[in-house]
């Protein structure tokens, strides 16, 4: 019997694409979610910010989303986000949705759940679904390979804002 090979994981980004994204698209985003513009994105993209498990440093970054069962699914390929493993165990966050700041905490999903919310952020995100080449194996399941990482976001309170002064592992805004 033949040694089964094993491929590198799919390159689903290019990097010409995540260099635009860096330097022009996400300064520009980043300043349109946090002005009376935001409506304008607001149907498809999120504010996430949050300070690194072991650096302590804070990123802030547009991520596209989807609205499942109350939460906040976000879809991003492992092998080129480097983001997605603070939240292996839950990780609290802020996010910026629909023009305000809420606390929230993060959870990279498995199992049927991911099945599930992965399923739902296809069916709502079907340009995302062509650019990150999603689709289902014979089974009927989508990523059996688990190359992508699904990470649920519950939102608090509407009324829990993020109190002033310094906050752990929650960025203030700019």
């Amino acid at each position: 019997m033949p040694a089964q090979r094993s491929f590198p994981p799919t390159k689903r980004i290019h990097w010409l694409h995540r260099a635009v994204e860096a330097w022009v698209a996400n300064p520009v985003l980043r300043a349109v979610l946090r002005s009376p513009l935001h409506r304008t994105v607001d149907r498809w993209l999120i504010l996430l910010s949050y300070a690194g498990r072991q650096s302590g440093r804070q990123y802030t970054f547009p991520v596209a989303y989807a609205r499942v069962d109350g939460a906040l699914v976000v879809v991003t390929p492992k092998a080129e986000s480097a983001w997605w493993p603070n939240f292996n165990d839950g990780h609290p966050c802020s996010i910026w949705y629909n023009g305000e700041e809420r606390a929230a905490i993060g959870t990279v999903t498995s199992g049927p759940e991911r099945q599930k919310l992965l399923s739902a952020f296809v069916d709502q995100r079907p340009l995302l679904r062509r650019l990150l080449k999603i689709s289902r194996d014979e089974h009927g399941e989508f990523d059996p390979a688990g190359e992508l990482a699904v990470v649920r976001f519950a939102l608090g309170p509407a009324q829990a804002r993020i109190p002033p002064g310094p906050v752990p592992n929650v960025i203030r805004g700019f």
